[in-house]
């Protein structure tokens, strides 16, 4: 819930005020941030595991065993990689596709590093460098 409210409805939201209409595009292109929003909130609510089991409250983490969020991580990272490279200059110019690949190296990183660390800097960088770098991008396209 919380990856698609504010890795996509936010997106929506923002698109929606500037142009007045939503289009299947602007939902295709906040794709995979919002994937990489989820992969945040994977790795934020690792280490409060213990304490969330403590008082009733249900996350993945607390649900789940490491192998196999180690699995869901790897995969939806893989899926955010094939949806960026999927939008390749069908709806996304290739400037906006290219900064975003940068991010990849970061991302596999914090998939290496999930739930075998307790700090989820790496995963929380891959977000925000990936939201940096689209802004960027999609600044100098016009």
């Amino acid at each position: 819930d919380n990856a698609l409210l504010g890795g996509l409805s936010l997106h929506l939201y923002g698109y929606a005020m500037v142009t007045g209409t939503l289009t299947v595009d602007i939902l295709l292109i906040a794709t995979p941030f919002t994937m990489l929003v989820f992969l945040n909130l994977l790795a934020t609510t690792w280490p409060d595991r213990g304490a969330d089991a403590l008082v009733g409250k249900y996350t993945l983490a607390t649900l789940w065993l490491p192998p196999r969020l180690r699995r869901l991580y790897g995969g939806v990272a893989l899926a955010a990689l094939m949806v960026t490279v999927a939008l390749y200059e069908r709806v996304v110019p290739a400037e906006v596709t290219a900064l975003s690949l940068f991010v990849v190296p970061l991302v596999a990183w914090a998939w290496w590093r999930y739930t075998r660390s307790e700090s989820p800097f790496f995963s929380v960088a891959a977000m925000v460098v990936l939201l940096v770098l689209n802004i960027a991008a999609w600044y100098a396209v016009g």
